[in-house]
């Protein structure tokens, strides 16, 4: 399914990138470029459990399927920036070199897909503080879009980007959540917080769940998302021109 996901929202953005006037030439020119080809790949699925992203989980990056199962991770993909590699091996390097040479700009997309919404309210002065969690897609906070293009480097005047500031979301229910939190972990953490309380301290919940996708309303939903975010980010490349 995320595969076929992520095949999906890179075709849109591919036609959405040509509708507006933008021509998308064959990738394999970047591929195949000398200084491109060295540099370091992952292989799809590359599954990354050591995130602040994700907390007690981790995360699994795709790329479409005619990329030859091959992530370049770059510069600018903060969140995996470690992965990139240095020097000629980091795609950047290679991307600067090709774009010099062919005056072509190299475009990187990177949407990180979260299954789960949360608000919160309060803060570090504030008496209560809240947290409501449900199930819901969205592009996170930190999703981006990498511009490289001729007289640019590594982090130079050739090279821009475009960062979600605000997360892109649906509240449409895909499947149905469950509390998992078990009676003894509750119990103790009642019993638990009655004495930080009674010390002075703050006291907090935790609570487990666990949700069951459906997936063909999760695959309608997470689509729906995904162009939406695609439809934003082109927007904000036109506005920039």
């Amino acid at each position: 399914m995320y595969a076929k996901l992520t095949d999906a929202a890179y075709q849109d953005f591919l036609q959405s990138l040509q509708k507006s006037g933008i021509e998308v030439v064959p990738r394999q020119q970047l591929i195949t470029h000398k200084a491109f080809a060295e540099v370091k790949t992952h292989p799809s699925p590359y599954k990354d459990d050591s995130l602040a992203l994700a907390p007690g989980g981790d995360v699994s990056y795709f790329v479409p399927r005619d990329f030859d199962n091959k992530i370049h991770f770059f510069a600018q993909d903060a969140a995996v920036v470690w992965s990139a590699g240095w020097g000629s091996s980091n795609p950047n390097y290679g991307a600067t070199l090709f774009a010099d040479e062919t005056k072509i700009p190299v475009l990187s997309v990177n949407y990180l897909v979260d299954f789960v919404n949360d608000e919160g309210g309060g803060g570090s002065f504030a008496s209560t503080a809240n947290v409501s969690v449900g199930q819901g897609i969205s592009v996170k906070i930190g999703s981006s879009l990498t511009l490289i293009r001729d007289g640019g480097g590594f982090l130079r005047a050739g090279t821009g980007s475009i960062q979600l500031g605000q997360a892109i979301y649906s509240e449409e229910s895909y499947g149905t959540i469950k509390d998992v939190t078990s009676t003894a972990d509750k119990s103790l953490q009642v019993a638990s917080n009655v004495v930080t309380t009674a010390l002075g301290a703050g006291s907090s919940i935790r609570r487990n769940f666990d949700i069951t996708a459906d997936p063909t309303r999760y695959e309608s939903v997470t689509g729906k998302v995904l162009v939406d975010t695609n439809a934003k980010v082109i927007e904000q490349m036109k506005s920039r021109r």
